[in-house]
């Protein structure tokens, strides 16, 4: 299934694999212009009448701005390639719909507060456009020892015997098992006891909850052994029993559909569900917000996706952007290491100072993502391409170690991480949340997880 070679190591180096992303210029419009048209809709019709007092304001805006504004939501995307193997595109279309459009609108909408709004919007869309260039490059692929692979595997069960020990660390009796709606006042409650403080002390958690329990899920759908499907969602339920993390709850299922859609293996096919899922939740919203009747239940679960996954996104670009402007640049002080050598301005961690600016009050975690917190308030318009060619990177050096990693089961992981990553800091996403540990993961895969003779998926 994976040739050898006479040292020992894995070849990975192979003829280029199937095309993963392939559209026209016509067809990426289409799909960009239907989401920016449908989330201005949803900030002037939905978002700025519930949710002002959070800072979607509805300020007046000249024609001039809202052309600029839809150029600058398009032009970053027609850069991308016409066709590439580089599946890592599939987390770009991610932070580009849940990020950069809704930046690029509540930027808009914000002119009114802000100085200097027009400039952040075409920074930000020439960072978004050399992230989209660097997938005209080639990636390359890693070899791995055997040994390394045991070495790793031992790791990984070493690594959930440590979180089960965590989550016994706060005792059996206060794992509560609490419907979704109740999440987040038990959340409040933990947080004040300072129980949630035990599992923020590390990464195990969140390596377990985004990277451990979904393998779990797809080994269980590859080789039909429902044993780890049901440990996996085992493990989801438990971590937000402990931690009441929604996402946790979520991120079982999530799995399962991602992976009934590409389980052919046809990562066009995940693009097209990006894409499309995202104009049809704002259409949903856009519908239910305009009809009567429409039950309790579903307006919290619709207003949960669209404040946490676009709205959110597109507010902190302007909250950071506005604290920047009064305060001092980080440098990336707040990355540990960084922090050794450069300063750190404020006394608590980036998310709980802004939190605090924003809400006016003490213990608020403000929403981020790498853009506004590594990017804006780290050295203002620079620090967007600084933040911008890191991203490039990243997304280089992931299509490199996944290259032999079979579309169904990585499309999965990929869009969880994209997920996440649209949520937090970049370098918070790749050693806190995983994002690194999935790359060593797909680097020592067994072959359950490899494109049997398939080549390379990168190019």
């Amino acid at each position: 299934m994976h040739p050898n070679r006479k040292d020992g190591t894995r070849c990975l180096v192979g003829r280029d694999g199937p095309v993963f992303f392939e559209a026209s210029c016509a067809q990426i419009f289409i799909r960009v212009i239907g989401v920016a048209v449908l989330f201005h809709l949803l900030y002037v019709t939905y978002l700025s009448e519930q949710w002002a007092y959070m800072g979607f304001h509805l300020l007046p805006v000249s024609v001039w701005g809202i052309v600029l504004t839809y150029i600058m939501s398009i032009c970053p995307a027609l850069l991308l390639p016409r066709r590439s193997r580089r599946r890592a595109i599939l987390v770009f279309f991610v932070l580009y719909y849940l990020v950069y459009v809704p930046s690029e609108f509540c930027l808009l909408f914000a002119s009114g507060e802000l100085e200097g709004n027009v400039s952040i919007q075409i920074v930000l869309g020439v960072g978004f456009g050399l992230v989209a260039w660097s997938f005209r490059l080639r990636a390359h692929s890693v070899n791995v020892s055997p040994t390394t692979w045991w070495v790793f595997v031992s790791g990984i069960v070493m690594l959930c015997g440590l979180c089960l020990v965590l989550i016994l660390r706060i005792g059996v009796e206060n794992i509560e098992f609490v419907s979704f709606f109740e999440a987040s006042g038990l959340r409040r409650e933990r947080d004040e006891a300072g129980l949630l403080r035990i599992f923020s002390s590390g990464y195990l958690i969140s390596w377990v909850t985004y990277v451990v329990a979904p393998i779990s899920i797809i080994i269980g759908l590859i080789r039909k052994r429902f044993f780890y499907v049901g440990l996996g969602f085992l493990i989801e339920l438990t971590i937000f029993a402990a931690t009441t993390n929604k996402f946790a709850l979520l991120t079982a299922p999530f799995i399962v559909v991602s992976w009934f859609i590409c389980r052919r293996d046809d990562g066009r096919v995940a693009v097209k569900y990006v894409s499309w899922g995202s104009v049809l939740l704002f259409g949903v919203t856009l519908v239910s917000n305009a009809a009567l009747g429409v039950p309790n239940w579903f307006e919290q679960i619709l207003s949960f996706f669209v404040m946490r996954y676009f709205g959110y996104q597109g507010m902190s670009t302007v909250l950071y952007a506005k604290f920047a402007e009064n305060n001092n640049y980080t440098y990336w002080s707040h990355v540990r290491g960084i922090a050794a050598i450069v300063d750190y301005p404020f006394d608590e961690a980036v998310p709980w100072v802004l939190g605090s600016y924003w809400a006016n009050k003490v213990g608020v975690s403000a929403p981020s993502h790498p853009w506004a917190q590594d990017g804006l308030l780290a050295a203002g318009l620079f620090g967007i391409i600084v933040i911008s060619v890191v991203v490039a990177v990243c997304f280089w050096v992931t299509d490199s170690m996944t290259v032999r990693i079979r579309t169904d089961v990585l499309v999965p992981l990929l869009l969880i991480q994209g997920i996440m990553l649209s949520e937090s800091s970049m370098f918070t996403q790749l050693l806190s949340n995983g994002w690194a540990l999935l790359c060593v993961v797909a680097c020592v895969a067994p072959r359950v997880f490899l494109v049997g003779n398939a080549n390379s998926h990168a190019g």
